[in-house]
């Protein structure tokens, strides 16, 4: 290897480049001294080239690396007066390239290496790569050029701890193009910093992106983008948007977005893990038209707007993770999507945990939604299933319906709500399966509404536990209802409660009210009220069958107002006052029923134009008369008395 040394000094023999290149074999070095150089350069062959210093070794002329070259540039700036092209392969070392009037600074074709070098200036494009070149830039900088640092068509890009900044973009990547970053620095792009259409690839590995007024991250047409203990903040745009594109999230944090921090549409995708989003406001997350995304052990903090929104068919998948702290609805789904909630809290909410609507779907799944100053999960005109969940401690509901609405809830505990647990309205479903309601009014349900809950613990309300009205339907199956401090069930409003192999117990007002309802109980046991068992009223109908009424300190029924009752193999038992009392034209008919009473005589009584029928039936009292009757109204008894 020879040293060949360039220098316009008189008693130099080699003043120019070109004359060096001539004389230079393969892997020869050419030294420049100090100065400018402003010559046609078209480099063939094996040769390095070396500045003296780099900011007072020049080079202003033109430079073309030809294909099957292999050059190095060292120590130098390069000014050049039109674009740097390399066909061959080239590294730059230490080197300051730019320009104040080339639209393009250097177009690549073949193979170009940078290190400790800074590519600035350009008005249109800093390093153009055309289809099959190769760039590797590492410790350089980009900045200050025109449209885009970086432009690359079908092409491949490498950045190990570089700088990208100041320009309208930072990298735009076209035509199956790649771009591996390593701890980068992008920032201060007035449009999307990096751009990636029609199947290229961006993967990153801890860079930080940052401060721009566009997009942090654009990717459409079956692009990938892969962010590895990536930092992205502060961009005006969704600060990562995909369409039709796919994106991989691990360990990574998204933060201070003036819109959202994830935007994916048209069928776009991602699978994010390990991640933390922060301070939003619109969106952490946003998933439309027929999107969808995986979501895992990732926390979503702070947003202004919602973190999840859904719409459009889309659909999220999350697990393991934490959304906390959105000024509206943490999670809003619309339009036919689907959310899934595995092992996730939803908590601290400004307004509603959930919100659903037009024909969408919610699955929380072994998951906690709590402490928001609304309800947790409100649906219109869509569907919730929750299983072995737990939902407590918000301001509203637990779950709201409206509107054809749906809620199934499995192995599920709700508890301090200050609003009935399950509110429905407008043709909603409740279906509440193996679950325990405490501490507030566990159901309210209105206008046609169905509600079926079987195996299920209600107990220590402040309010009506139970209550539907208006046409609504209620079916219980081995259930207990207990320990409320109003009533325990009240049906009123043309509506319908049938009650199979259940118990109510321990009311403050009556146990279970009817008021121009339609009741059937049967296996069930009513007992230890402070107040009645069952008051029918308003034109009321019931059928109780098998059924035991106990301990309760007023008449353990109680029927008035045109009401009507038949009773079939029902025991009265340790009553503290009457048994029965009916009055106002209402009606009861007995048939093989027990009654017992020790305490008071005249405990099955009839009043203002009312009735009573028994058939073998047993009565016994200790205390004289059972029966008492006045005001036109009847008892027929074909009983045992005692």
């Amino acid at each position: 290897m020879a040293i060949i040394k360039v220098a316009s000094s008189i008693f130099s023999t080699v003043r120019t480049i070109t004359k060096a290149l001539k004389i230079a074999k393969a892997g020869d070095v050419i030294h420049l001294a100090n100065g400018t150089y402003n010559e046609t350069l078209e480099i063939e062959g094996s040769v390095t080239i070396e500045g003296s210093h780099k900011q007072q070794t020049v080079f202003t002329g033109t430079l073309i690396i030809m294909q099957n070259a292999h050059i190095v540039l060292e120590n130098m700036t390069l000014h050049p007066s039109a674009t740097i092209v390399v066909k061959g392969n080239a590294f730059f070392n230490n080197c300051d390239i730019s320009t104040t009037s080339l639209s393009t600074l250097v177009t690549v074709f073949g193979t170009l290496e940078t290190k400790n070098c800074t590519v600035f200036g350009a008005k249109e494009v800093g390093l153009e790569l055309r289809p099959n070149a190769q760039l590797v830039m590492d410790r350089s900088h980009l900045h200050t050029n025109g449209k885009v640092n970086i432009l690359a068509d079908h092409a491949n890009i490498e950045l190990f701890y570089c700088a990208l900044y100041e320009a309208n973009h930072a990298v735009w990547l076209k035509n199956d193009s790649l771009l591996n970053l390593k701890k980068c620095r992008i920032h201060d792009h007035t449009g999307t910093q990096l751009i990636a259409h029609q199947q290229s690839s961006i993967f990153d590995q801890g860079s930080k992106i940052w401060r721009g007024n566009g997009n942090g991250i654009y990717a459409s047409n079956q692009a990938e983008v892969t962010l590895i203990g990536s930092q992205i903040f502060e961009h005006t745009l969704p600060q990562v948007w995909m369409q039709h594109a796919h994106l991989k999230v691990r360990n990574t944090l998204i933060a201070h977005g003036k819109e959202s921090g994830i935007m994916l549409r048209d069928h776009a995708s991602a699978e994010i893990f390990d991640a933390e989003f922060t301070h939003h406001t619109l969106a952490h997350l946003q998933v439309t038209l027929s999107s969808h995304a995986h979501i895992t052990t990732t926390q979503m903090m702070h947003s202004r707007g919602n973190a999840i929104q859904l719409k459009d068919h889309a659909t999220v998948n999350m697990t393991e993770s934490k959304i906390s702290e959105s000024y509206l609805a943490q999670c809003h789904v619309s339009e036919k999507s689907v959310l899934h909630l595995y092992d996730s809290t939803i908590d601290h909410g400004i307004q509603n945990g959930i919100f659903c609507e037009r024909k969408s779907a919610v699955y929380v799944i072994q998951s906690c939604v709590s402490f928001h100053k609304s309800s947790a999960i409100s649906a219109v005109d869509a569907s919730v299933e929750l299983l072995s969940s737990d939902v407590f401690h918000n301001s509203g509901n637990a779950v709201l319906l409206m509107n054809h609405a749906s809620v199934y809830a499995d192995d599920c505990r709700f508890s301090q709500n200050a609003m009935p647990h399950f509110a429905g309205k407008s043709r909603a479903s409740i279906h509440i399966r193996y679950s325990e309601l405490a501490d507030g009014k566990s159901i309210y349900a209105l206008e046609d509404s169905l509600v079926k809950i079987e195996h299920s613990h209600i107990h220590t309300s402040n309010g009506i536990q139970l209550e539907i009205r208006e046409r609504t339907k209620m079916t219980i199956f081995h259930s207990k209802i207990a320990a409320g401090q109003s009533n325990g069930i009240k049906v009123s409003e043309s509506s319908f409660l049938e009650m199979v192999h259940s118990e109510i117990s321990d009311h403050r007002l009556p146990q279970l009210v009817v008021d121009d309802s339609q009741l059937i109980l049967r296996h069930c046991e009513v007992h230890s009220g402070y107040e009645n068992g069952l008051l029918l009223g308003n034109e009321a109908e019931a059928l109780i069958e098998d059924t035991f009424l106990s301990k309760h300190r007023f008449p353990q029924l109680w029927v008035n107002d045109h009401s009507s009752v038949e009773l079939r193999t029902v025991h009265f038992t340790e009553a503290m006052e009457a048994d029965i009392y009916v009055s106002k034209h209402s009606s009861i008919d007995l048939h093989k029923c027990y009654i017992y009473n020790e305490r008071v005589a005249q405990n099955i009584q009839a009043l203002h134009h009312s009735k009573i029928e028994l058939h073998d039936s047993i009565t016994r009292t200790t205390r004289g008369e059972a029966f008492y009757i006045e005001n036109n109204s009847s008892i027929t008894k074909d009983v045992e008395e005692h």
